[in-house]
């Protein structure tokens, strides 16, 4: 499969430039942009065919001096690391480490006998990669395969230990991206690791497909037969110091080891110069410019040109597998100020990119290249499957983010509102600079509901269908959206995402959205109480409100200074926020649309319900398990209540939360009383009690 991938790469580069310049007058291509020269204006991109073969050319030239750059770099790095490893074998480090994983080295690798030394150099591998330290997994790596080529019967073919290490290493679980957080330290953004939670994510996904797809494709006929600086020095240390204490001599022990790597670089060098020769050749054909602005022309053809960014990914998705040093550039620019920025949608998101996926091509040329096999079998198509996932996955959906002027459907999926006060708020909302627009007449009630369930469904299916609306704000709460939750087109409101924002009964529909869409919504002021009721006391909440949804970096939501916000339990937990109004939540136990407890941080609040009442709800929480699996918990206002009776709310609630031992606040500034800060429900957030506060981790809408 690498002959025809290989073949291809460079017959595309090297025929669909000329190809492309011949008939571009016939195509449906962007115009040749201009550069201004001191003589003048000339074309950017050349046009005539000995311009073109001079471009191939270089590009060829360029790939093949890159290729002995990478090679001669690497001298130093192997003959370091292999040394360094050599110390750590001699001391007991990698042996002790390959005896502790031993279960799970058995079931990746049965076909390595216990006790091997490919267990040791593969551990090494993995846990260079677990902590970003590119430079020691590669030699580790190339140890590794060294060892496994010794139990190999057909030194030219790929063993399923081979496949199975290949595909491991090209999705490697990832727990410290340092180069991807420096490249946004170099960005300047604001939150350089904010990414990191969902890289982890999805590298675990790329890692358990690229597993699973080597012990399914191996069974296939066709294929059968920190971010910190100190983490290198720390590893250094370990390994000299585990040395001294059993008495080895190091000095000794290190040139053994690094007398290899000298050899195994010369070894590499033929098959570096051949995959990136092929890869420049590719890459200066023009192709992945030409696709992406198709794709975007398509987009806003059909009216989506919100999300015609997404197509800036593209270059970086395809060169990733083939080539890192590609990508680089393609990242760095994309977390340009001037292009995107670091903490944009694009930035942010080609961080995960960049951090959960290897250079397949590059990675299996050079390992398979160091020890001489020639047949890949089902190495390939693993390592290609574990990319896409990485590449694929996403944890979170965001919605666009609000701009004057914009479009917001008011949707009553509860009760109704009173006319008066809903005319009112419509009109606040639209001296605001938006254009608030409605779909029927709900201000008439169908008994304690705002219409049938039919009309509400349809209703809420219309907002997210109007291709002018951004955000989608409930009138009121009230009761009812429980009721609809299982006829909604979910598979609609996730293709089409945009801000939701209500809260009370509410809280269901935010469920929903989390679980079923994997959408982003926001807990926060509805319209009548709220966002246009234009009353001082509503000011607080309205202004942080729009402030999140047009994309400020709000990463405070809940500061002490301005806010009654006190402390139960102290600590620090980081997690998805769920939950909202109480006992609307306790109703969507055991229904599809339950939240995940498991590693959550829990917002709860309340009105009207008395402290015996709140007991009952928070000990169903309690029995069934369900508290006992959060992270941390976030407290807002209880409300609407008998003051005098004994125990007060407060004393159930820290009767409950205390006890957790997780961190816990209380009189977070969200519920029934103002302000009603927007909280974004399925965010990434960090609970820091001893603060106290509330701190977003991650975008929320896409500015």
């Amino acid at each position: 499969m690498l002959n025809k991938i290989w073949f291809w790469l460079v017959v595309i580069g090297i025929l669909y430039a000329p190809a492309k310049a011949l008939v571009r007058p016939w195509l449906p291509l962007p115009p040749v942009e201009a550069v201004v020269l001191d003589d003048g204006e000339e074309p950017a991109t050349p046009v005539t065919f000995a311009e073109l073969g001079k471009e191939v050319t270089q590009s060829a030239i360029d790939g093949a001096n890159v290729a002995v750059d990478v090679s001669l770099n690497l001298i130093g790095i192997m003959v370091l690391w292999l040394g360094l490893m050599q110390v750590a074998k001699d001391a007991g480090l990698v042996d002790g480490l390959a005896y502790l994983l031993r279960p799970l080295m058995r079931w990746l690798f049965p076909d390595i006998p216990d006790g091997h030394p490919a267990h040791g150099a593969i551990l090494m591998n993995m846990s260079a990669n677990m902590l970003g330290l590119d430079n020691a997994a590669t030699p580790f790596g190339l140890k590794a395969m060294q060892e496994l080529q010794e139990l190999n019967p057909d030194k030219e073919t790929a063993t399923n230990a081979m496949a199975t290490f290949l595909a491991i290493n090209t999705s490697s679980v990832t727990l410290v991206p340092i180069a991807v957080i420096g490249y946004r330290i170099a960005a300047g953004s604001e939150n350089p690791a904010g990414p990191l939670a969902y890289i982890m994510v999805a590298t675990i996904v790329s890692t358990v497909v690229a597993v699973t797809a080597v012990r399914l494709l191996a069974k296939l006929p066709r294929y059968s037969v920190t971010p910190v600086a100190w983490t290198v020095p720390g590893v250094i240390l370990l390994i000299v110091f585990a040395a001294w204490w059993r008495d080895v001599p190091m000095y000794e022990s290190f040139i053994t080891g690094a007398k290899e790597g000298f050899g195994v670089v010369i070894m590499i060098i033929p098959y570096l110069v051949a995959i990136l020769f092929a890869i420049k050749v590719f890459l200066a054909s023009g192709l992945f410019d030409d696709v992406k602005w198709l794709g975007e022309q398509a987009l806003m053809a059909v009216g989506l040109e919100r999300f015609a960014e997404s197509f800036e990914l593209l270059p970086l998705a395809l060169t990733k597998p083939l080539s890192g040093g590609a990508a680089r550039g393609v990242l760095v620019d994309l977390l340009d100020k001037d292009r995107f920025g670091p903490d944009s949608f694009v930035g942010n998101t080609g961080s995960i990119m960049m951090g959960s996926t290897e250079t397949t091509f590059y990675v299996m040329s050079v390992y398979f290249g160091a020890v001489g096999v020639k047949r890949f079998r089902h190495t390939l198509p693993a390592c290609l499957l574990a990319d896409f996932a990485g590449l694929t996955r996403k944890p979170l959906a965001i919605p666009p983010a609000l701009r004057p002027g914009d479009a917001i459907s008011i949707v009553a999926p509860a009760s109704s509102p009173q006319r008066d006060r809903f005319e009112a708020a419509m009109a606040n909302l639209t001296a605001r600079g938006y254009r608030p627009k409605t779909y029927r007449d709900f201000c008439t009630p169908h008994g304690f509901l705002s219409g049938t369930d039919d009309e509400r469904i349809t209703e809420l299916e219309a907002a997210f269908r109007d291709p002018e609306t951004t955000m989608v704000l409930a009138v009121r709460g009230g009761y009812g959206c429980g009721r609809i939750l299982d006829r909604v087109d979910f598979g609609l409101l996730a293709a089409r995402p945009k801000i939701v924002c209500g809260y009370s009964d509410l809280t269901a529909l935010h469920a929903a959205i989390q679980r079923r869409c994997g959408l982003v919504s926001f807990h926060g002021p509805n319209l009548v109480a709220g966002l246009g009721a234009g009353g001082e006391e509503q000011g607080a909440e309205t202004e942080a409100s729009f402030a999140m949804f047009s994309g400020q970096n709000l990463r405070d939501i809940a500061a002490p200074a301005r806010y009654n916000v006190r402390m139960i339990s102290i600590g620090v937990a980081e997690g998805e926020m769920i939950g909202g109004n109480l006992a609307v939540l306790m109703g969507l136990l055991g229904t599809p649309d339950e939240p995940d407890f498991d590693g959550a941080v829990l917002l709860i609040e309340d009105t009207g319900e008395e402290p015996y009442r709140v007991d009952r709800m928070l000990t169903q929480l309690r029995t069934s398990g369900r508290l006992g699996q959060i992270a941390g918990a976030v407290l807002g206002y209880f409300s609407d209540y008998d003051k005098e009776s004994r125990p007060t709310v407060d004393e159930v609630l820290a009767e409950f939360f205390g006890p957790l031992g997780v961190p816990v606040i209380a009189g977070a500034p969200f519920g029934h009383e103002h302000p009603n800060l927007p909280l974004p429900m399925g965010a990434i957030v960090r609970l820091d009690a001893d603060a106290p506060g509330l701190e977003l981790l991650q975008p929320v809408v896409l500015s």
